[in-house]
């Protein structure tokens, strides 16, 4: 497994109408995106999809794979939810992988 690519953090925008005022309120959506070079990338996404059903309050998970690729998409409200996210979904991934190549030598 290899990583090939790390993402970015963006800040949008949004706006809030509150009682007759109108406010911009500045709301911070932190993404990170990861793509790996993975040789089982379906198995291994077959095998680690089933995570995606757990519920995350503060962060969403988009997780894609295509021939031997895995891209796992991260988006969060803060900076906490992201690093916790990162590290969970980094260690399901290496998991996943090294059982996989443990169980198809």
């Amino acid at each position: 497994m290899s990583l090939l690519w790390t993402s970015h953090i963006s800040k949008t925008e949004t706006n809030c109408n509150q009682t007759n005022e109108s406010r911009i309120k500045t709301e911070l959506k932190l993404t990170a995106e990861f793509i790996f070079e993975i040789s089982s990338a379906s198995i291994v996404y077959q095998s680690i999809v089933p995570e995606l059903s757990d519920q995350m309050l503060r962060s969403q998970v988009i997780l894609q794979h295509t021939n031997n690729h895995l891209k796992l998409l991260i988006h969060a409200e803060d900076i906490t939810a992201l690093r916790a996210s990162i590290n969970s979904w980094l260690r399901i991934i290496a998991i996943a992988d090294s059982l996989s190549y443990i169980l198809h030598k």
